[in-house]
């Protein structure tokens, strides 16, 4: 089981990159049967895609709501 899950400073586990890996292989094989590319960078184009939209998605809900993240306690 791959557990999907964003830390309190927008960090991730192992199990996201691996997630990233699946999608991406999935995605280069779709890209790779229509057009003539190599596979081995298409699947590599496509994780740094996923990565980078993760990762900005990450730190948005981390900016986004600090109170979650960043409780205060003023006792």
């Amino acid at each position: 089981m791959l557990v999907f899950v964003v830390g309190a400073f927008a960090e991730m586990p192992e199990d996201v990159s691996r997630i990233c890996d699946i999608i991406a292989h999935d995605l280069a094989r779709t890209h790779v049967s229509y057009y003539n590319d190599d596979a081995k960078r298409t699947k590599g184009m496509y994780r740094q895609r996923i990565q980078k939209a993760w990762g900005h998605t990450a730190h948005r809900g981390a900016s986004y709501y600090p109170q979650i993240y960043f409780p205060i306690s003023l006792d």
